[in-house]
Parts: structure tokens; C-alpha cells; sequence
């Protein structure tokens, strides 16, 4: 439900017309000053990265056996991945799509800029400050991204748990993908999986993922919250003269970056707790490893479990989870596993 507008807002908008009056040729003056060497160029390239691989992570490679596991071979679309001799690697061929990553239940697949908490991060980031976040391809978008579009190799890229994650604690981040897009696609796998992650992500949290298909209808504004942080950082910095107070353009960023960094904090506190309910190790000795996916998922879990009156007022009406009765056996039974 939309919240009611106060005079706060109404000072808001007048401050910005007043500005877009003030300087209205802003935007074209700042792209003409730039040093035309200095400006960025879309290249879809910059977006993507081969994995590297975690062999003593793989299933496969720790039974020794085919039938334990082949999700990674099942989702490639261009059958890069060769397990052989307890060792996983990656050919030449691979499409840089990032599928094996969200498909892997222990994280063999790596990348630098693409992990699961990375991803959650940015979303998180922009789905707090903007009324609207995108999850989107290069071949969807094909230009530079916005700071709420967050711009991947393939939807595909994000998997059903860290998709369940983001349900959970937001409900304004849509999937940004043209009518026909992935029809042309050579990650021809992708489309499937996504779809499936979606679905299975959206049954769990009962919410729902947005779909965009128009570019024209791409928004870009800032939250309510965000715009209202920002404003009266800046009206106390100007009234009371602060000099140690941080810059009031940075009220709103600062108030994400906290939000991340509570977060953050609370799946280490989650993993203590379960390390102090289990034990960091198995009965043979072995290092438990819990994936940054079921690290989240249990996140979204504790989430779930919060009564109605300590939830923040975005999400106090979000329909329970059907899988908040299977907390208990979740987080001892099935969020951990031995390694090699």
C-alpha cells in the first residue's frame, strides 16, 4: 500500500524543481567536460569471467562416483566442464554465463565479482535506495547500467536460494528481459533455469518476482526513504552547522550501507549458532562448509521466523513461509556438509 504523502515530501519536490531550474543544462555540460578518453564504453565483456574451480568441494570428486551428482554438466550450455580424477576444470569453450555457479549445491565454481553474497549485496543495495531494482542480461540491456540495474552474463546467474533471500526481505526487484530475448541466445540453457529458480524461490518466500519486458517502462527514482534520509541530513547539517558530520548527500548511502552491514552480521551470528548447535566438524575430523546460498537462505529463514510486530513496516504483511516448520531440521540436517 502506498504510503500517505506529508509536507515533507511536498518540500522535497520543490527542492528538486528548483534545482532542475537553477542548472538545467547540468547533465549535458557535465558529458561535455568529460575527457571523451575517460569515458566509459559498453562492452559485455566486462561483465562476465571464467569460474575457477574448488575440487575438494565437488561431490562427485569426494564419492568418486557418476551418479552422486551432475547438476554443473546438466545446466553448461556449451559442456565445458570436465570431472575427471577427482579434479573439476573448465575447457576454453565455457560462455562465461555463470549457470554452474547457481547451480553447484557447495560452491565448486568461483568467480570474482559474482558470488552469492556479492550479488545479494548489490541487490540489496539498490532495491533499498530505489523504488525499483533490475535484475537483467547484456543482451537485455546493451548499455551501461544504472545504480539500480543490476547487470549479469544471464539471469540464470542467480540461484533459487540466494532468489528466495531477496523475496524475503524485498518486494520491488524485477527481472529486466525483452519479449524474445533469450530465444536467440546461445547460453541456450539458461532461460530454463532461471525460470525454474524463480518459481521454486517464489513458491517458498509466496511473493513474487517483477517482470519488465519494455525498456521505456525502466524507472530509476529513489525511494521514499532514501529521498526523505537525505533531505533532513541535510536540513540538520545546515541548521546546526555540524563540522563533524558526514557529507547529508551521503545520509541516504550511508543508511544501506548500514543495512547491508547488519546483514552481514547476522548470517555470522547464524553460523556461530550453528556451529555451537553441531560442531564446526564432523564426526570424522572433517571441516563443515556452509555456502554462501543456504548462508543467505537460513538469513531469509530467520527473517521469516520474526513475529509480525518486529518487522520492519515494508515487509510486517509478507505471508509466512510454508518452510518455517522445517527450521529446526534445515539448519542441522541439511545446511552442511563434509568436504574431501
Amino acid at each position: 500500500m502506498a504510503q500517505k504523502r506529508d509536507i515533507l515530501d511536498d518540500i522535497i519536490d520543490i527542492q528538486d524543481n528548483w534545482q532542475a531550474v537553477q542548472n538545467p543544462l547540468a547533465g549535458i555540460a557535465d558529458s561535455l567536460a568529460q575527457d571523451p578518453s575517460q569515458r566509459k564504453v559498453f562492452d559485455p565483456a566486462d561483465y562476465k569471467e571464467k569460474p575457477w574451480c574448488n575440487s575438494s568441494r565437488c561431490l562427485r570428486c569426494s564419492a568418486e562416483r557418476e551418479d552422486v551428482c551432475s547438476v554443473c554438466l546438466d545446466v553448461c550450455p556449451t559442456h565445458s566442464i570436465d570431472i575427471h580424477n577427482k579434479s573439476v576444470t573448465i575447457t576454453d569453450s565455457c560462455r562465461k554465463c555463470g549457470l554452474c555457479q547457481a547451480a553447484c549445491p557447495t560452491e565448486v565454481f568461483n568467480t570474482r565479482r559474482h558470488m552469492a553474497k556479492q550479488l545479494y549485496d548489490n541487490i540489496a543495495r539498490a532495491a533499498s535506495a530505489y523504488e525499483q531494482c533490475y535484475v537483467t542480461c547484456t543482451r537485455a540491456l546493451k548499455r551501461l547500467p544504472k545504480p539500480n540495474e543490476i547487470l549479469l552474463p544471464c539471469v540464470g546467474m542467480i540461484s533459487r536460494d540466494l532468489w528466495f533471500s531477496i523475496l524475503v526481505d524485498y518486494t520491488n526487484v524485477s527481472v529486466y528481459l525483452p519479449l524474445g530475448i533469450c530465444d536467440r541466445c546461445r547460453t541456450t540453457t539458461g532461460e530454463d533455469f532461471y525460470t525454474e529458480a524463480i518459481g521454486t524461490a517464489e513458491e517458498w518466500a509466496k511473493s513474487a518476482v517483477g517482470l519488465e519486458v519494455d525498456k521505456d517502462n525502466l524507472t530509476h527514482e529513489f525511494t521514499r526513504e532514501y529521498r526523505r534520509s537525505q533531505f533532513v541530513s541535510s536540513a540538520i547539517h545546515a541548521t546546526e552547522n555540524l563540522v563533524t558530520r558526514s557529507s547529508p548527500k551521503l545520509a541516504g548511502a550511508q543508511a544501506v550501507a548500514k543495512k547491508i552491514t547488519d546483514h552481514a552480521n547476522r548470517l555470522n551470528e547464524l553460523q556461530r549458532q550453528l556451529e555451537n548447535a553441531v560442531g564446526a566438524k564432523t564426526t570424522q575430523n572433517r571441516q563443515r562448509i556452509l555456502t554462501q546460498n543456504r548462508k543467505l537462505m537460513m538469513g531469509g529463514l530467520q527473517h521469516d521466523l520474526t513475529p509480525t510486530s518486529a518487522r520492519p513496516a515494508a515487509t510486517a504483511q509478507r505471508p509466512a513461509s510454508p518452510m518455517q516448520s522445517t527450521w529446526t531440521i534445515t539448519a542441522t540436517c541439511t545446511l552442511w556438509r563434509r568436504t574431501a
